[in-house]
This record gives structure tokens, sequence and C-alpha cells, in this order.
């Protein structure tokens, strides 16, 4: 990561930082080991994605290592909420997700990836209707 990715995303972030321009790092895969060098970085938010077979990705952990240092998107899992889920439990993890971002600096509800097209459409619109519910 350090000599392929970092080494560039380094000086990309840094100048679109110069210019005035915000930016959000969406992350693939099993971010933690990485996820502190990445909060390093002169983005303006952290996106990750949702946990998969092989990793676990639990946004509290994000959140405890980006420490302040970027907005944190959070990662709602559009498979297990989105295909496999009811609108209660997806508005019960817009909340939860939502608690645990209110400790970052600041908090986007958000998916981890994008909803497959055979995705109930009232889902979405419980995932922003909740989202809107919030305060703050």
């Amino acid at each position: 990561y350090d000599e392929f990715v970092f080494a560039y995303n380094q000086p990309y972030f840094h100048h679109l930082r110069s210019l005035g321009i915000l930016s959000i790092h969406y992350v693939c895969g099993d971010v933690i080991p990485r996820l502190e060098r990445i909060a390093g970085l002169e983005v303006d938010a952290i996106a990750v994605e949702e946990s998969k077979k092989s990793f676990r990705i639990e946004l509290a952990e994000v959140v405890e290592r980006v420490a302040g240092r970027a907005t944190v998107l959070g990662n709602i899992d559009t498979i297990r909420f989105g295909l496999h889920g009811t609108m209660e439990e997806m508005a019960a993890e817009v909340r939860r997700q939502a608690a645990i971002g209110a400790r970052a600096r600041g908090f986007v509800v958000s998916t981890g990836s994008p909803f497959p097209p055979d995705t109930n459409p009232r889902l979405i619109d419980t995932l922003v209707a909740t989202a809107h519910s919030l305060p703050g």
C-alpha cells in the first residue's frame, strides 16, 4: 500500500485540498490495517465498504481509528438490508450507524456499496427517510 497507493494518493489529495476541492476517499476491501495511514491523508471524508465473507469492518473501529481527522461515511450493507432486509431492519441499521457516527468529526449515512438493481425501492426510501429524521 505505501509504495503503490499511498505514494500517489498523498500528493493527489494534497493538490485537491490546495484547490479548495472537497474529497472523499472510498476504500474497498479490508481497510482496517491501512486505515490510520489513510486517515493521515488530506481527505475531507473516508468511505469504507461493508463487511464481506473474508473480512469485517466495524463502523465503530473506523470512527475510532480515523480519530476526528475526516468525516466518516456509513457502510450499510446493501445486500443484507437492501435485498434481504425489512423496512424496520433498514431503519434500525440507519439509527445504529448514526449513533456510532455521532462520535466522529462528521458523519454521513451511506451504504458500503451500491444497491443491487433488484432492491425494493421502499427500502431505499426507508434509508433516506430515517436519515432525514435524525437530529443534526
